[in-house]
């Protein structure tokens, strides 16, 4: 497995210009960047369908359409009722409701956001599967995805060959090789569908900006939106790392970002996360914004599993470790180790395991053998108040534990030893061994790592945008 800096490399030893990347009026790395990140083709069956017959991509676009007709008509209809006179809109992909404290369940990271905006402007568009989870929201799950089964019009058509024939001159120029070449295709096909059904989307209701979480990914959304005259900001979500494959990309990229779909703008935490941007040639310095510490802390305190947890920590000492997405291996085999460290030891102390986000707690089963280990969902900022010491691999809860207060401590492995590095570099954690007794080291050693929270966090700005 390749680090992130190995990966970046190998991708930007293929060429000396960006511009290489050229389709048209856009420019394709990012769209390419994510079929080789990704891969998609080792995650299963994957969509190529516009690489080959014009009409039996039609017939298929035609079949699909008629299958979701009725949830389509109906999902369109709401979404007019709903979206009409609102300039502003909010679009949340994690669903991640938190508590006001009032007894209100709210948008984790658009509650505070839309303060800014006079009332009645902004809107919140929740596009995660299921129900709205929180209150004030609009679901547009899935929308976009059928409004992209519409026959192609003549501008997709032109689109759709531009792509095909640039996906064969990046395979010929060697910038796309061997078996990456199905994973690029796919991240065509997932481009073009988006940016077609975004597109449609805007003709039903078009805001004036657009505020939203990750630009990579999202390059089809990001397409349709600049088409269609609508400004894009988006918010950080997480952690901003010079390792980083989508963000701190070199300076040769600031003479391609106006066609190679990132935001217009990006709004980040604070002047740390600013300054790191700035090294990468993907945001200037009149894109980029500090907004502060955005997200709403969420308030549950007294629900049945925060109680849950303290009953289970009681009086011990509690190790509160947060994962990152794709690693769970890893982490199973070193919060193993040390839930036996910790055994052996007789230390009064607990683990607690928080998956990410996007893991679900089934993926970390094989740990629950150890008594002394909980694994749990829920508000980071929860499980910080009842932790002694926060231990991770690379994560932005390294960053969250100082924003508390909290000691923290990461682990290295092979796959992102690049990245731990740079996390430690930055003054927040410390390195642990594995195995490494983490609650012996913090009564041995003092804690290196107390930087003021505010170099990374600073207060949010209320005041009318």
């Amino acid at each position: 497995m390749r680090t992130f800096t190995e990966f970046k490399n190998d991708f930007y030893s293929r060429f000396s210009d960006p511009a290489v990347f050229d389709c048209g009026d856009i420019n394709l790395l990012k769209v390419v960047l994510d079929g080789l990140k990704v891969q998609y083709a080792t995650r299963g069956p994957v969509n190529t369908r516009m690489f080959g017959s014009k009409l039996i991509f039609r017939l298929q676009l035609w079949r699909n359409a008629k299958r979701n007709h009725e949830n389509h008509t109906k999902k369109i209809a709401a979404f007019k009722a709903h979206v009409n006179t609102q300039t502003v809109w909010g679009i949340d992909y994690t669903g991640r409701g938190v508590s006001d404290g009032k007894g209100n369940l709210v948008s984790g990271y658009y509650d505070r956001l839309r303060t800014l905006f006079p009332q009645n402007e902004f809107v919140i568009l929740n596009d995660k599967p299921g129900k709205t989870p929180y209150n004030n929201a609009i679901s547009i799950e899935g929308l976009a995805a059928r409004f992209s089964y519409v026959q192609p019009d003549a501008e997709d058509w032109v689109l759709r060959d531009l792509l095909v024939e640039a996906e064969a001159r990046f395979v010929a120029g060697g910038l796309v090789r061997g078996d990456e070449r199905l994973s690029v295709r796919a991240a065509f096909q997932k481009f073009f569908d988006e940016y077609r059904g975004w597109k449609r989307l805007l003709q039903v209701a078009k805001p004036k900006q657009v505020f939203f979480t990750m630009h990579y990914h999202r390059e089809g959304f990001l397409l349709a939106l600049k088409r269609a005259g609508v400004k894009s900001i988006e918010l950080q979500h997480g952690l901003i790392a010079p390792e980083d494959i989508f963000y701190v990309m070199p300076k040769s990229i600031s003479t391609i970002r106006n066609r190679a779909m990132y935001a217009d703008e990006i709004w980040v935490y604070g002047d740390f996360w600013k300054n790191r941007l700035l090294q990468g040639g993907e945001y200037g310095e009149n894109e980029i914004r500090v907004i502060g510490w955005y997200p709403r802390i969420a308030v549950t305190l007294n629900s049945p599993e925060y109680e849950a947890l303290k009953q289970f920590i009681g009086t011990k000492k509690c190790v509160l470790v947060c994962t990152q997405t794709s690693l769970h291996e890893f982490y199973i085999s070193l919060i193993s180790a040390l839930a036996q460290t910790l055994l052996d030891a007789k230390h009064e102390a607990v683990i607690i395991v928080k998956p990410h986000p996007h893991e679900t707690t089934a993926l970390y089963q094989a740990l629950e053998k150890y008594t002394n280990i909980k694994i749990a969902q829920g508000p980071l900022d929860d499980f910080v108040q009842l932790a002694t010491v926060h231990a991770s691999i690379y994560s932005t809860t390294h960053y969250d534990a100082q924003r508390h207060g909290l000691r923290s401590f990461a682990w290295s492995v092979t796959a992102c030893a690049d990245y731990v590095k740079a996390v430690i570099a930055s003054g927040v954690a410390e390195n642990l061994a594995q195995g490494e007794d983490i609650l012996k080291r913090m009564q041995t050693t003092e804690n290196q790592t107390m930087i003021p929270a505010t170099h990374f966090y600073a207060p949010f700005q209320e005041g009318n945008y």
